[in-house]
C-alpha cells in the first residue's frame, strides 16, 4: 500500500494508537508471550495487521484458520520472511461455524486466547436470503457456538471478537447480526472473559470502496461515490493495533472503539475519490449518467488529466447517514480517560428478558436453517423481533445495483 497515499488520505502520518500501544506494550508482551491463541478470519484485512503485531511478540504457539488458502498462504509467506515475526505457528484453510473447524477444534490443547475476525461485513450481503443466512450463521451462530465451547472446555480462556459501528443503531441486517454478536458475548461473560472492538471503516481494505478506487482506476473505470455519506476511517495498521488493544488490556465485557472527532475526522467518499485522483496527478470530471462516464473512461487518452466520477446521494439499503460508537444509553458508561487515542463502553450484564430473547433468537435462526428452505422476510422477522434498536434503512437499490 502507498504510504504517502494513506496518510493523505487520513490526514496524518502517525497512529492514533502510538501512545496506548508504548504505554500498554509490557502488559501485552507479558500476556502473549505466555499464551497459544487462535486466531479466525486470520488472513482478512485485519486479521493479518493483528496476526503481525502479534507475532512480533512471540507468543508460545498460534493457530491461523482461514477458508481462503491463498490470502493464507500469503500471510505465511509474510511471517517467514521477516525475523521479527517468524513465530510458532500453524495454518489451517477452514471456516468457523463448520463441522470441520469444530471437529478441529476439540482436538486442540487448551488455549488462553481466541481471536475472532470471520465476519460477512457488506451490507450488499442482505441481497438474497441464502447470503445472509450465511451472514447469521458467520457473524452470530458461530460465535454463539465458539463461546460455549470455550466456556465448557476452556473456562477463564479469553474470546475477542471484532464489531463493528453498524452495530449501534443499526440500519441493515448486517449491522444487527453484530449487535446479536455483541449480545451473545456479554451472555458469556460470567463464565469466560470477553472484549471487542466497535471499527471504523478500514481505508483500502479488501473490498472496500476506496480499494474500489484503486481497481477501477486499475481497468480504467469510472470512480463512483456517494456524496452525502460521511465515515470514519483507519488504516489496516491501526486496526491491528486496535484489536491487539482490545484483545489483550480490555477489561471483560468491555468495547473498545477509536475516539475520534466527528468535525476533524469524518470524511465522505467523494472527497476521498478526489484526493485519490489528485495523489496521481488527475482531476475529476463529474456525469451524471454512469453509461456516459463508462464511455469517456473506454475512449480516455493516457494524457488525459481528467477522470470520469459519479457522485451522488446514497439511494441502497442499510447506508446510515453518519458513524456512531454508542448509544444514548450507552453515554453514561463510556469512559475516554484510561487510553489517549480509545474511548471504552462497559457492557453490563443482560436482563432475564434479553438472555431469553437471544436464546430464542439463535433456535429460530437454526431451525430455519435446517429447514432448508427460507426467505429473506422471515429472516428480517426473526432479526427484527431481537434488535429492538433495528431500524432497517430501505431504499430503491442494493450495492450490487450500483457501479
Amino acid at each position: 500500500m502507498d504510504q504517502k497515499l494513506m496518510a493523505r488520505v487520513l490526514g496524518r502520518e502517525k497512529s492514533i494508537f502510538a501512545a496506548d500501544l508504548t504505554s500498554k506494550h509490557q502488559q501485552i508482551l507479558e500476556k502473549i508471550r505466555k499464551s497459544r491463541i487462535v486466531v479466525t478470519g486470520a488472513a482478512g484485512s485485519i486479521g493479518s495487521a493483528f496476526v503481525r503485531l502479534v507475532a512480533a511478540f512471540k507468543p508460545k504457539m498460534m493457530y491461523l484458520v482461514d477458508p481462503s488458502e491463498n490470502n493464507l498462504v500469503e500471510l505465511v509467506r509474510d511471517l517467514r520472511s521477516n525475523p521479527d515475526t517468524n513465530c510458532n505457528f500453524q495454518t489451517l484453510a477452514i471456516a468457523t461455524g463448520t463441522r470441520e473447524f469444530e471437529a478441529w477444534i476439540n482436538t486442540l490443547e487448551r488455549c488462553d486466547y481466541v481471536a475472532n475476525f470471520s465476519a460477512l461485513k457488506h451490507v450488499r450481503s442482505e441481497r438474497d436470503p441464502y447470503t445472509m443466512m450465511r451472514m447469521f450463521h458467520t457473524n452470530t451462530a458461530a460465535v454463539a457456538d465458539m463461546v460455549d465451547f470455550m466456556a465448557s472446555v476452556w473456562p477463564g480462556s479469553n474470546f475477542y471478537s471484532v464489531s463493528t459501528d453498524k452495530s449501534v443503531n443499526p440500519a441493515s441486517l448486517m449491522g444487527a447480526t453484530k449487535y446479536l454478536m455483541e449480545q451473545v458475548m456479554v451472555a458469556a461473560s460470567d463464565r469466560i472473559h470477553v472484549s471487542s472492538s466497535r471499527f471504523a471503516n478500514v481505508a483500502f481494505s479488501d473490498g472496500s470502496l476506496l480499494h474500489g478506487f484503486l481497481k477501477r482506476m486499475e481497468k480504467n473505470q469510472p470512480l463512483s461515490a456517494p456524496n452525502d455519506v460521511r465515515r470514519y476511517f483507519l488504516s489496516p495498521e491501526e486496526g491491528g493495533e486496535l484489536c491487539v488493544l482490545s484483545c489483550f488490556t480490555a477489561g471483560n465485557g468491555e468495547i473498545l472503539f477509536p475516539s475520534l472527532s466527528p468535525a476533524e475526522d469524518m470524511m465522505t467518499f467523494d472527497r476521498i475519490a478526489v484526493t485519490v485522483l489528485e495523489h496521481y496527478g488527475l482531476r475529476p470530471i463529474e456525469f451524471d449518467d454512469p453509461h456516459e462516464a463508462a464511455e469517456y473512461a473506454r475512449t480516455r487518452k493516457s494524457d488525459d488529466a481528467q477522470w470520469p466520477c459519479c457522485f451522488g446521494p446514497s439511494d441502497t439499503s442499510g447506508e446510515k447517514d453518519f458513524e456512531e460508537f454508542y448509544t444514548e444509553e450507552e453515554q453514561g458508561k463510556v469512559d475516554l480517560k484510561r487510553f489517549s487515542g480509545i474511548g471504552i463502553v462497559h457492557k453490563d450484564m443482560l436482563s432475564f428478558d434479553d438472555r431469553t430473547r437471544l436464546g430464542l433468537t439463535l433456535e429460530k435462526m437454526q431451525i430455519l436453517r435446517n429447514s432448508g428452505k427460507w426467505t429473506l422476510d422471515q429472516i428480517q422477522d426473526i432479526v427484527s423481533g431481537a434488535v429492538p434498536t433495528l431500524s432497517h434503512i430501505k431504499r430503491t437499490k442494493s450495492l450490487d445495483e450500483k457501479m
